[in-house]
């Protein structure tokens, strides 16, 4: 895994992370 997959997947899992508690409130 190349550093720019590697990145992009920390940023989609952020923003998961992100939906999941805007979802929850």
């Amino acid at each position: 895994m190349n550093n720019l997959t590697l990145e992009t997947a920390e940023k989609l899992y952020n923003y998961q992370k992100q939906l999941e508690i805007m979802i929850e409130d």
